[in-house]
């Protein structure tokens, strides 16, 4: 049976009015009239009684006009089962380690009114693995990963087992931030192996860097 039968059928007792129905369907009356008729004869039972009210569902016709309904709702929910699911698009989403160049780069970028080319921003600070599952889950559509650059090759094989796809955005050195009265100020070069004994302060992320203060 074609659903649109159906639709026509569920507008008119919706309406009670042929003439209603047909606007609203933006379609001809008399063809609504031709369809309503046709649904008819193919159940061999009419559906409505032509009354000077309007159109009223007969006794087998409301059951009918149910399970109509109920037919629609499931066709409807099938097809939402097999579209593809909504993409963000006009949404820019960023899963990022936390870090104070970061955010005041993204900061800027906010400011300056680039964001609203783009729609709504929202942007998350994790570690390395929340934000690949963040991307590999199509929750964020970007991420960025900090990593030394002796694990580089781990990262990759991550990411080409994940499916997805990265490029190198920036490559710095690590370095140690201290007063000039530090005792390891006047040093040409800090190496690991002068840090212990010193205090360590370091953020709540297991890929950000470590401070050297002269406390």
């Amino acid at each position: 049976m074609n659903t649109m039968l159906l639709r026509y059928a569920l507008e008119v007792e919706r309406t009670g009015s042929i003439t209603r129905a047909a606007a609203n369907l933006y379609m001809d009356q008399p063809n609504l009239s031709k369809a309503i008729k046709s649904l008819e004869e193919s159940l061999g039972a009419p559906v409505f009684k032509r009354t000077p009210k309007g159109m009223i569902p007969t006794e087998k016709g409301r059951i009918f006009l149910e399970y109509a309904g109920n037919v629609l709702v499931q066709i409807e929910e099938m097809e939402r089962l097999y579209q593809p699911e909504r993409s963000n698009d006009g949404e820019f989403s960023l899963f990022m380690p936390g870090s104070f160049y970061l955010n005041l780069a993204f900061s800027r970028f906010v400011s300056k009114g680039l964001s609203g080319k783009m729609g709504d921003v929202r942007i998350r600070e994790g570690g390395n693995q929340e934000v690949l599952t963040g991307v590999e889950t199509g929750e964020y559509r970007l991420g960025i990963l900090r990593f030394p650059s002796c694990l580089e090759s781990f990262w990759e094989r991550d990411l080409a087992e994940r499916g997805l796809m990265g490029e190198v955005l920036l490559e710095y050195e690590e370095g140690v931030l201290m007063s000039e009265k530090h005792p390891l100020a006047g040093k040409k070069g800090v190496l690991a192996e002068y840090l212990p004994g010193y205090v360590e302060v370091v953020c709540g992320n297991e890929n950000a860097g470590a401070v050297v203060g002269g406390f």
